[in-house]
């Protein structure tokens, strides 16, 4: 247990979890690599990177592809065998645009995602029903508040030196009133 707990702490095991996790809620998946690190300064040399869910793709997969999905290669029976990852993230200031995805063995690839459908290979993030909504939302806060400044600009307070004994002043048409906002 104290060398796991060595070697978790100088990976920064936890951290790079959290961050999976973080990223499972907002992409729908996280993907971690296990890989060779000789700069860790223990003696396994293993490392776990996480990499984003975009640069799990495939480059060539044609529409017919037998056991594939987009990035993931698959046996007779559904199990990953391969991930397909691209070296730099396709929207990166390094990415050249022409690279082509390294097959990765599947026994060195973590892919978290929540399963919701038999057969079901990768994921979308758990927001995405929403997202309609969101706009939604926000145009009717923005209805209320505004609203509320319509009612704000109409209501108004009259002080008046007329008697309360006589009767409101008589006012002519097209009289003005000074009116402080607010």
């Amino acid at each position: 247990k104290a060398a796991w707990d060595r070697w978790a702490k100088r990976v920064k095991l936890a951290r790079k979890l959290r961050t999976a996790v973080k990223a499972r809620a907002k992409d729908g998946e996280a993907f971690l690599l296990a890989k060779p690190n000789l700069g860790i300064r223990d003696r396994v040399k293993l490392d776990v990177i996480g990499i984003e869910c975009e640069q799990v793709t495939s480059t060539d997969l044609a529409a017919a592809a037998k056991n594939r999905v987009d990035g993931i290669w698959f046996d007779d029976d559904g199990n990953p065998t391969a991930y397909d990852v691209l070296p730099y993230h396709p929207g990166g200031a390094w990415w050249p645009g022409n690279s082509a995805a390294q097959k990765i063995d599947a026994k060195f690839v973590f892919h978290l995602f929540q399963e919701e459908r038999p057969r079901q290979h990768r994921a979308v993030p758990e927001a995405a029903s929403t997202l309609p909504l969101s706009a939604q939302s926000r145009d009717f806060r923005e209805s209320v508040l505004q609203s509320a400044h319509n009612l704000a600009d109409f209501s108004l307070f009259i002080k008046t030196a007329a008697d309360p004994n006589n009767g409101p002043a008589q006012l002519l048409p097209f009289d003005t009133l000074e009116i402080e906002k607010g």
